[in-house]
């Protein structure tokens, strides 16, 4: 928060010439995290990294919104000064901040108490299910097939013979 707040700040500062102080700048980009009063959500396995990426953009679109009426940005001004830092934010979490994220990552799984997979590995465990699936499919067909003539050919041999 404090890295989106200064790069805010300074965009709009810097690029618009707006006088804001950093306080007004923090209780605006502050308002965008009101998203993870719900984060223990995140924990949810399979769906958590989805519903934290749908909070980063509702966490965008809110500091969009409070910034412009904050700092009485346009929109247009409001949203690239936002964008800027939440972009600056995003490349740093990628980089410098692959550490914190894989110690997230790891408490996530031990406070779940199972292996929590992304979007990535889901869908790459479905289609092998799927595959699975339609593997043994054909499988039961092939054999079903094959063993109905000996089903047939089994119950003529019980059927009672004439006597005539």
């Amino acid at each position: 928060m404090v890295f989106w707040t200064a790069s805010v700040w300074l965009v709009a500062g810097r690029v618009f010439g707006i006088d804001a102080s950093l306080r007004q700048v923090t209780r605006a980009v502050g308002l965008g995290y009101s998203p993870y009063l719900f984060s223990f959500f995140i924990l949810v396995p399979f769906f958590g990294t989805f519903i934290n990426g749908v909070w980063s953009l509702w966490r965008l679109l809110v500091v969009v919104l409070a910034v412009e009426v904050a700092l009485d940005l346009t929109v247009r001004q409001a949203l690239l000064s936002s964008a800027l830092g939440w972009l600056l934010l995003q490349v740093v979490k990628s980089t410098i901040g692959r550490p914190v994220i894989s110690l997230t990552r790891f408490m996530r799984q031990h406070v779940a108490g199972v292996k929590l997979s992304n979007l990535n590995e889901l869908f790459k465990q479905l289609r092998s299910s799927s595959q699975e699936a339609t593997k043994l499919s054909r499988e039961v067909t092939m054999t079903s097939s094959q063993q109905q003539p000996r089903a047939q050919s089994s119950q003529a041999d019980i059927a009672p013979k004439d006597k005539s």
